[in-house]
C-alpha cells in the first residue's frame, strides 16, 4: 500500500495552487466514493465468518506502524512510501467487523500521519479519503469472493488476494492522478513502476498476511514469531529499495554529468546545475551564491516554475549558517539539527533543513551551492546527499571553467577579428573593412534605387606638423579628426582611416551628386576650427573627393580610384572638394603612362633630344 508527498503549499506560484485545487477536488470525490461504498456495501455486512475475531483496537497500532515504518520508493522529485500495511488488511478483513476494520484503518492510519508525518491539509485529506475508499472496496470485493467460507481455507486466500490486488490498483491509480494533476503534466513511466513495486510488495505482504490467519485461527502464540517475520520482511524491503535507489542515482548523476558537460555558457552550466540538483536531491530550493573574485557577486535561484533568476547580493556572509563552505567545508544542517544558530537562521527563512557546497573555480572557491527543504513530511537531508551534493557541484565547476576557457577565446578570437578590420591608432574600420561595407552599401543601392558616395579625404600640412612637432603629436592629432569626423556624420556614413592621414567615408542612400557634394562639405567644415593637441592650437585643412555610384563605378574598387583622383583635383585647385570628373582621370592616366615610358625610354636608350641654340 502507498501514500505520498508531494511539494508543500507554501512556496507555490499561482499554477500550483491551482494544482492544489484540483488535488482537493480529487480528495473530495475520493470522499464521496467512500462514503457511498461505505453506506451501500459495508455497513449491511455482518462479521465475517470463521473461528478468527480480532477487536478492531488491536489492529490500531499496526495500521499506525505500517504507516510509520515505511519503505520509500522516489521518482524524480515525487516519492510513494510503501508500507506492511497488507498485513493488518488481511487480519481485518478476515476477523474484525466492517465497521470496526474501517474505523480501525482510518483512525490508526490518521494517528501515524499525524502524529509521525506531520501530514496536515491537502495531503492529509486525500491520503485518509484514499484509505478509506481502498478499504471499502477491499470489504467489498473480500466478502463477494469469500461468501461463506471460513478466510483460513483456500477460497478466502483468493479473496484476500483479489481484494489487495483492488485495492492497491486504485491506490496507485489516485497517488498518479493527484501528482499529474498537481504538475497538470501525466507520467505514465511513474505509474508502471508504482503499479509493479506495489506489486510485488502487495503479494508478499498479502501472503504473509494470509499465513497470520492461518496462525492465529490455530494458536495466538504464534503472533510472535509472526512479529519476527514481519520484521525481517521489512528490513528486506528496506535494503532492496535502498539498491534500487542508488542504482537510481547512479542513472540521475550519469544524466547531470552528460547534461552539464552539454553546457559550453557559464549561465547555462549554472541552470542545468540548480535543475539537476532539484531533482537529484529531491530538494525544494536550490540556489547559487557566487562570490569570488573575477565574478559578479549574484545570488541566482530557481524558482518553483522551474524559471531562474539572477540577481547582485553584496550582503555580508560571515554570519550566514553556509559561510564554512566559502573556506572549503560541506556544511549539513537537518532538521532539527543541534546547531541552534543555523537552525535558527533557516527558520526565519522559513525553511526546515539545507545544505552547503563549495563552488570551486581555476583560482579557488567562487561561491556555493544551496538546498532547502528536503521534500517529505518527515525526511531531511542526511550524509549521503551531502557526498552527492559535493559531487554535483565539483562536476559544476569543472564544466564553469571550460565555460570560462570558452568565452575567454571567444572573447580573444573577436578582439583578433576586430583588430583585423579596424585601425589600431583611430579604432576606426580600416581599408579591408572599409571595402566590405562599400560593396554592401552598391548592393542595397542597386536594389532601392538610390545612390551612394565615397569620400576620399587627405590631410593638408599634416606632414609638416608630423616633422615638426614628432609622430605622437602626429599620432594624437590623426584621433582628434577622426573623433571630429564621427561628430560631423553622427550615424549618417561609415568613416574608415586608410592609412597615414587618408580617411574616406561611405555615405549610403543619397539622392544624388548634389547632395554628396553637400555632405563633403560639411565634413571639410568640420574640420575648420583649430585642434587643440597637447596645448597646441593646430589648423588642419584637407582636400575631399567624391565619387558617386552608380554614376562613377560599381564596385568598391572603382570608387576608391576615383575619389582618389576627385580629391588630387581638389588638391590641385585648393577648392576643398571636388566631384570626380572622368576627363580629368583620363588627365592622369595619361600622366602615369607618360611616366613610365619615360623611364623606360631612358633606359633603352631611345630618348632623343631636339633644341635650338640660343644666338
Amino acid at each position: 500500500m502507498a501514500a505520498t508527498d508531494a511539494p508543500p503549499e507554501r512556496t507555490a506560484p499561482r499554477a500550483l495552487r491551482s494544482g492544489s485545487g484540483r488535488v482537493w477536488t480529487l480528495a473530495g470525490v475520493l470522499a464521496v466514493l467512500a462514503s457511498v461504498t461505505f453506506a451501500m456495501w459495508v455497513v449491511p455486512l455482518a462479521p465475517p465468518p470463521g473461528n478468527l475475531h480480532l477487536p478492531w483496537p488491536v489492529l490500531l497500532p499496526l495500521f499506525a506502524g505500517a504507516e510509520i515504518y515505511v519503505v520509500d520508493l522516489q521518482f524524480r522529485r515525487d516519492a510513494h512510501s510503501f508500507s506492511l500495511s497488507e498485513i493488518p488488511l488481511v487480519l481485518g478483513l478476515a476477523g474484525t467487523s466492517p465497521v470496526g476494520f474501517l474505523a480501525a484503518r482510518i483512525l490508526g492510519a490518521g494517528a501515524a500521519l499525524v502524529l509521525h508525518r506531520h501530514q496536515r491539509g491537502m495531503k492529509l485529506v486525500f491520503n485518509l479519503s484514499s484509505f478509506a475508499l481502498e478499504t471499502c472496496l477491499a470489504i467489498a470485493v473480500f466478502r463477494a469472493v469469500l461468501g461463506s467460507t471460513d478466510p483460513s481455507q483456500p477460497q478466502g486466500w483468493v479473496a484476500a488476494f483479489a481484494a489487495m490486488l483492488v485495492s492497491d490498483l486504485l491506490g496507485a491509480i489516485s497517488i498518479t492522478a493527484a501528482i499529474a494533476l498537481y504538475e497538470w503534466r501525466l507520467d505514465r513511466r511513474m505509474f508502471r513502476e508504482v503499479v509493479l513495486a506495489g506489486g510485488v510488495a502487495m503479494g508478499t505482504n498479502t501472503s504473509l498476511g494470509l499465513v497470520a490467519v492461518i496462525l492465529l485461527t490455530s494458536d495466538v502464540r504464534a503472533a510472535g514469531l509472526l512479529l519476527v517475520l514481519a520484521v525481517v520482511l521489512f528490513v528486506g524491503y528496506r535494503g532492496y529499495t535502498s539498491l534500487t535507489q542508488g542504482y537510481a542515482r547512479l542513472e540521475l548523476l550519469y544524466g547531470f554529468t552528460r547534461a552539464v558537460g552539454r553546457s559550453v555558457q557559464p549561465e547555462a552550466v549554472l541552470r542545468t546545475v540548480l535543475l539537476q540538483a532539484r531533482d537529484l536531491l529531491r530538494a525544494e530550493e536550490v540556489e547559487i551564491r557566487i562570490t569570488g573574485a573575477g565574478w559578479d557577486p549574484l545570488l541566482i535561484r530557481l524558482l518553483p516554475d522551474g524559471e531562474t533568476t539572477a540577481v547582485v547580493d553584496e550582503a555580508s556572509t560571515a554570519e550566514s549558517w553556509w559561510a564554512p563552505a566559502l573556506d572549503g567545508e560541506a556544511v549539513l544542517v537537518p532538521r532539527g539539527s543541534r546547531v541552534e544558530e543555523a537552525r535558527r537562521q533557516l527558520a526565519a527563512a522559513m525553511h526546515k533543513d539545507g545544505m552547503a557546497v563549495p563552488l570551486r573555480g581555476e583560482r579557488g572557491i567562487i561561491g556555493v551551492v544551496l538546498a532547502f527543504d528536503r521534500l517529505g513530511d518527515v525526511s531531511t537531508f542526511g550524509g549521503e546527499d551531502l557526498k552527492l551534493f559535493e559531487t554535483l557541484a565539483n562536476h559544476a565547476s569543472v564544466s564553469l571553467e571550460n565555460g570560462r576557457l570558452v568565452d575567454r577565446l571567444q572573447e580573444e578570437v573577436a578582439e583578433r577579428e576586430h583588430q583585423a578590420l579596424h585601425d589600431a591608432l583611430t579604432g576606426l574600420p580600416n581599408r579591408r573593412l572599409f571595402g566590405t561595407c562599400v560593396a554592401s552599401a552598391i548592393a542595397g543601392a542597386e536594389a532601392s534605387g538610390r545612390s551612394i558616395a565615397v569620400l576620399l579625404m587627405d590631410l593638408n600640412r599634416f606632414k609638416e606638423i608630423n616633422d615638426t612637432l614628432g609622430h605622437h603629436i602626429g599620432d594624437q592629432l590623426l584621433c582628434e579628426v577622426g573623433g571630429r569626423l564621427r561628430s560631423a556624420l553622427a550615424d549618417r556614413g561609415t568613416i574608415a582611416r586608410l592609412g597615414g592621414d587618408e580617411f574616406a567615408v561611405l555615405l549610403p542612400d543619397l539622392g544624388g551628386e548634389d547632395e554628396a557634394v553637400a555632405m563633403a562639405a560639411t565634413v571639410l567644415r568640420s574640420l575648420e576650427a583649430p585642434f587643440s593637441v597637447r596645448e597646441l592650437s593646430l589648423v588642419v585643412g584637407a582636400s575631399v573627393g567624391v565619387a558617386v555610384a552608380p554614376a562613377h563605378g560599381d564596385d568598391a574598387a572603382a570608387l576608391l580610384q576615383r575619389a582618389d583622383v576627385a580629391m588630387y583635383s581638389a588638391k590641385e585647385s585648393q577648392t576643398g572638394v571636388e566631384l570626380y570628373a572622368s576627363e580629368r582621370d583620363q588627365h592622369s592616366r595619361r600622366r602615369l603612362r607618360l611616366a613610365a615610358d619615360l623611364g623606360q625610354a631612358l633606359e633603352d636608350g631611345s630618348v632623343v633630344v631636339h633644341y635650338q641654340p640660343q644666338a
